[in-house]
């Protein structure tokens, strides 16, 4: 049986990957780009600032 993957991580791992480049204000981007609501959005940006805060120097 497979997973079926979930959206808010997949909008946490885009965020961590494009958080330099991505168009701001980032929560409609999350929202729209991943069919996703704004509480999942907040979850998805808070997780990519905690990676990135946790990223060597």
């Amino acid at each position: 049986m497979q997973l079926r993957p979930d959206p808010v991580d997949d909008a946490a791992i885009w965020a961590t990957a494009h958080w330099w480049t991505a168009a701001r204000p980032l929560l409609p981007v999350l929202v729209r780009k991943f069919k996703i609501s704004n509480d999942e959005a907040m979850q998805a940006i808070r997780a990519a600032s905690d990676a990135i805060a946790r990223r060597p120097s």
